[in-house]
C-alpha cells in the first residue's frame, strides 16, 4: 500500500486529506521526520499538560482523537480481558528480573527468568502437574535447562542444537553457584534460534558431532536431569513423532506404566510454528490410543514473527471464521501480517532502538519513492555495462550505507536494478513526509493485529479443548520496555478446583 502511493495509478481516499496534507506542509520542513516522529511521540507519550501540547495540536484533531495512546487497545494493555492474565506489576513482578544469566543478554535473561518463574509456578501449585517432569522445548537453539527436569529439544538447525549443548557445558557449574532459580521445577528455557531477533551462536570450529560431550544426542547433565536434542523439519507430525520416540525410550528406561505428563514449550516460536505446536498439543490429547505412552498437560507458547505465518492459519476459531449477522468473515492478508509484527510503543526505548528505527523508515519510504521513479523509467532500456538486459530484477536488500544520502540510494538500486537512475531528480520531500506518516499510521495498528490474531487462537483453543479440562490463558509474561516485543504466552493447563 505504502509503495502504491507513489504510483500513477493512486487515488488518494477522501478520509486521508486531512493528514495528508498536513504532513506534507510540516511547519518544521526544516528538520527531517518531525511530524511522523511528532505522531510518534504523541501516540506513546501524550499525557494532558505536557511541554508538546502546543505541537500535538497542530496533528489532525481525527488522528489525535483515533489514535490517542490506548486507543488501540493491544494485547498486553487489554488487562479487562477475560482471556488474559496479566500478571501482577508485569514491570517489577520478578524479584530476580534484573538479574543476567551467563552468556546471556538482559533481555534475553529477563524473558529466560519470567518463563521460568511462571511454569514453577504452575508446576507447584496445580496438583495435576506435581508429577510432570518431562518438557519438549521446541525451537531450542540456546537452552538453558535445569537439572532437575528430562528435556527433548528440537531445531531445525543442527548448529543451533550442537551450539546449545557447548554452552550448557561452559556454564553448568556457573548455574548452578549463580541460578537462584535451580529448584526441582527449574524449567530454564531459550529458543529463539527461527527468529531474526534471536542470539544465535555460531559454532566453534572444533565444533563437531564427536567433540561436543553426548551421546546418541543425549546429553547427561551432572543433576537429575537431562537434554535430548534433535534436528528435524517442525510440523506438527514430525513433533508428534519425535515426542513419541523419546518418551518410548523414556519410559522403557523407567520402567512406567500408562501415559506420562509431558509440557510443551517455546520461547518465541516463529511463525505458523506456534500452530504446530498447539495442533500436537490438541491431537495427543483426545487421542484414544490406548497404547499411548504420553499425554500433553501444559504448554506455554510464546509466538513471534507474525509475518512469517501461514495465512491459513488466521483465522482459525468458528466464531471468526464463519460469517454472522453480528460478526463478518474475518480474513487478514500478508500486508495485515507484516503489521502484526510492529511495536511503535517500543521504537524510542533506547537511543538505538530509535536509530534503528528511522533506519527502518527510510528504507521503507525509499523505497515507496523509488517504484514512482521506476514507473517513470519503465520504457527505458536498462543495461549492466555492455550487456544487454534480460528480464526484470527484484531490488532486494541494499547495504545500510546505501541510505546515507539519497544519491547513494539511487546509484546503488540501479546498479542492483540494472539501470540508471541518476537523472530521476531531487527527492520528493513534500511525498516523503506523507509516506513517514502514513508508514506510522500504519504501525500504530500492528498491536491490533497481534491481539485479533492471539483473540482468534484463544477462542479456537477454547473451542478444540472444550470437555478436556483443560484452561487456555493469554498471559503477559515479559516486560516490553526490557526489548521483549512478544510478550503474550499462551498456556494451557489443567483448570484449577481451588
Amino acid at each position: 500500500m505504502l509503495t502504491a502511493s507513489c504510483t500513477s495509478s493512486f487515488v488518494l481516499p477522501p478520509a486521508w486529506g486531512c493528514w495528508w496534507d498536513w504532513a506534507a506542509r510540516s511547519v518544521y520542513e526544516s528538520e527531517e521526520g518531525f511530524s511522523s516522529r511528532l505522531l510518534l511521540r504523541y501516540y506513546t507519550q501524550y499525557s494532558p499538560g505536557s511541554r508538546w501540547d502546543d505541537q500535538y495540536s497542530c496533528i489532525p484533531l481525527e488522528i489525535r482523537i483515533h489514535y490517542a495512546p490506548g486507543a488501540g487497545g493491544s494485547a498486553s494493555q487489554m488487562h479487562e480481558c477475560e482471556c488474559l492474565e496479566a500478571l501482577t506489576e508485569p514491570a517489577a513482578h520478578f524479584q530476580f528480573k534484573n538479574d543476567k544469566l551467563h552468556g546471556m543478554s538482559p533481555k534475553k535473561s529477563h524473558e529466560v527468568l519470567c518463563m521460568t518463574e511462571y511454569t514453577s509456578r504452575l508446576l507447584s501449585t496445580l496438583p495435576q502437574l506435581k508429577s510432570l517432569r518431562h518438557v519438549v522445548d521446541v525451537g531450542a537453539g540456546q537452552v538453558r535447562l535445569s537439572l532437575a527436569l528430562e528435556v527433548l529439544a528440537l531445531d531445525w538447525s543442527d548448529v543451533q542444537t550442537r551450539g546449545a549443548a557447548r554452552k550448557d557445558v561452559s556454564t553448568q557449574r556457573k548455574r548452578r553457584m549463580d541460578n537462584p532459580l535451580c529448584t526441582a521445577y527449574d524449567v530454564t528455557v531459550v529458543n529463539d534460534a527461527l527468529i531474526a531477533e534471536g542470539e544465535n551462536v555460531a559454532p566453534r570450529k572444533n565444533d563437531t558431532p564427536e567433540n561436543i560431550p553426548h551421546e546418541n544426542g543425549r546429553f547427561q547433565l551432572t543433576g537429575t536431569g537431562s537434554l535430548t536434542y534433535k534436528t528435524i523439519n517442525i510440523t506438527t507430525e514430525s513433533l508428534i513423532e519425535a515426542t513419541d520416540e523419546w518418551m518410548s525410550e523414556q519410559t522403557r528406561a523407567e520402567q512406567k506404566s500408562g501415559p506420562t505428563p509431558l509440557a510443551f514449550v517455546a520461547l518465541h516460536a516463529c511463525g505458523s510454528l506456534t500452530l504446530h505446536i498447539l495442533r500436537a498439543f490438541i491431537t495427543s490429547l483426545k487421542s484414544d490410543n490406548s497404547s499411548k505412552v504420553w499425554v500433553p498437560t501444559l504448554a506455554i507458547v510464546v509466538g513471534c514473527c507474525y509475518n512469517l505465518m501461514d495465512i491459513k492459519d488466521f483465522p482459525l476459531s468458528s466464531e471468526l471464521s464463519s460469517p454472522s449477522l453480528h460478526i463478518p468473515t474475518v480474513t487478514l492478508t500478508p500486508n495485515h501480517l507484516q503489521l502484526a509484527a510492529q511495536i511503535p510503543s517500543q521504537w524510542s526505548r533506547t537511543d538505538s532502538a530509535l536509530n534503528a528505527a528511522k533506519l527502518a523508515m527510510k528504507k521503507v519510504v525509499w523505497r515507496a519513492l523509488l517504484e514512482g521513479i521506476l514507473e517513470q523509467c519503465k520504457t527505458a532500456q536498462p543495461t549492466v555495462g555492455n550487456a544487454p538486459y534480460r528480464g526484470v530484477r527484484r531490488l532486494g536488500k541494499l547495504n545500510d550505507s546505501a541510505y546515507t544520502e539519497w544519491a547513494i540510494y539511487l546509484e546503488r538500486a540501479g546498479a542492483k536494478l540494472g539501470m540508471s537512475l541518476m537523472q530521476a531528480g531531487e527527492r520528493d520531500l513534500r511525498m516523503e513526509r506523507r509516506l513517514e506518516v502514513f508508514h506510522v499510521l500504519r504501525c500504530i495498528l500492528g498491536p491490533v493485529v497481534e491481539t485479533l490474531i492471539l483473540l482468534d487462537r484463544h477462542r479456537w483453543l477454547e473451542e478444540e479443548l472444550s470437555g478436556t479440562g483443560m484452561d487456555i490463558k493469554l498471559v503477559n509474561l515479559f516486560d516490553q520496555a526490557s526489548g521483549s516485543g512478544r510478550n503474550i504466552a499462551i498456556t494451557i493447563s489443567p483448570l484449577s478446583y481451588q
